[in-house]
């Protein structure tokens, strides 16, 4: 167990394997569970009201893109946070998706707030994956793709490749620019147990509105399969 400070750029290094998480605040008022992903060279995700990039190596060329082909590019040393705003309607992942690219492995993490809490991680574009599961019931539930496609949405009693999907959503973006992400966001309240197939690699995030089984309100990540 690990504590830090709230502010600065931490790296996590490891000999072998092993998965690695983090909670912020201190005490009875401990928030914002999730887990830390490595750092890739493209991670995908939302800037709630904003973000924050950070990279393990000095000189870091970084490129981003968010979906309605809006551009920004900088270099950041290991030691640096670099913040970014989102695109479109802010906070609730209601904005467009954001890549950022880099030469060197960076991190990122979405803010919705001036403390730190409710800081979803980005996902490296490595990890996406194409079936997503709700644990928890959920105010919404958001995807970003590097890709055009749709995610069919079943309910619990539903089997899945023989019922019909209750609803189907697509991945759509604003921009121009033929690299630039798409999104889709499922608003009103989802179910725990609704399970989401796309026909491209997604990453899911979602807003618990429950304490079972979830943290109530702080931003998050799905996790996903393929099969």
């Amino acid at each position: 167990t690990l504590n830090w400070s709230v502010y600065g750029s931490y790296q996590v290094i490891s000999t072998g394997t092993i998965l690695a998480f983090h909670m912020s605040g201190s005490g009875s008022t401990r928030h914002d569970p999730k887990p830390i992903l490595p750092g890739h060279t493209e991670i995908l995700g939302f800037a709630s009201n904003s973000m924050r990039v950070t990279t393990s190596l000095d000189s870091t060329n970084y490129n981003v893109l968010h979906g309605n082909s809006v551009t920004a590019a900088g270099s950041i040393n290991k030691q640096d946070v670099t913040q970014i705003n989102s695109q479109g309607t802010s906070s609730y992942y209601q904005g467009y998706a954001v890549k950022i690219t880099a030469d060197r492995d960076i991190s990122g993490a979405s803010f919705a707030d001036s403390n730190g809490l409710c800081a979803a991680p980005f996902i490296p574009t490595n990890l996406m994956k194409k079936r997503y599961a709700t644990n928890a019931e959920a105010n919404y539930v958001a995807f970003a793709s590097k890709q055009a496609g749709t995610i069919a949405v079943y309910s619990p009693a539903q089997t899945i490749g023989v019922d019909a999907p209750i609803e189907t959503l697509t991945l759509t973006r604003a921009g121009a620019n033929p690299n630039a992400p798409y999104n889709v966001r499922r608003g009103g309240t989802t179910p725990a147990g609704y399970r989401f197939v796309s026909t491209v690699p997604i990453g899911a995030w979602y807003h618990p509105s429950v304490e079972v089984g979830s943290a109530a309100f702080d931003e998050t990540i799905l996790y996903g399969t393929d099969e």
